[in-house]
């Protein structure tokens, strides 16, 4: 339940907010715009969600948290965290030679999404989430 209290914070929400517009264009981009140096307060909101949800996605993957749960309590906006960030992610692996970066994170959305298929939920959770 913690976990969730947490997503509720007035801290969290001013931090999810603080990265909903965020647009990669590349790391040199992303260092310019969004950088510690240049934009310490929305680096430390982009960091602090994308470890948020990485370490819900070492629970999951622990077995400690139950993947319906998650999806019931925050799967749309995970996905759409997933879907604003893939870029960057995969390219700072990469660049930084930490093929695990984010991997908790990336195996939560990918069990979120097998987990509506499943259940035959997907479609009509992406439609109304406004997900594509």
């Amino acid at each position: 339940m913690q976990v969730y209290v947490q997503s509720l914070s007035k801290d969290f929400i001013k931090q999810w907010y603080a990265v909903k517009d965020f647009q990669y264009k590349g790391l040199e981009d992303f260092n310019e715009r969004y950088g510690i140096d240049n934009n310490p307060d929305f680096y430390y909101s982009f960091v602090s969600i994308g470890n948020y949800i990485d370490g819900i996605g070492v629970l999951v993957r622990q077995g400690i948290m139950d993947i319906k749960l998650v999806n019931d309590m925050m799967g749309s906006y995970a996905v759409w965290w997933w879907r604003i960030v893939e870029s960057y992610i995969k390219d700072a692996r990469v660049d930084s030679n930490a093929p695990d970066f984010m991997a908790a994170a990336e195996y939560l959305i990918n069990e979120m999404i097998s987990a509506k298929k499943k259940d035959g939920t997907y479609h009509e959770w992406i439609s109304k989430q406004g997900i594509h």
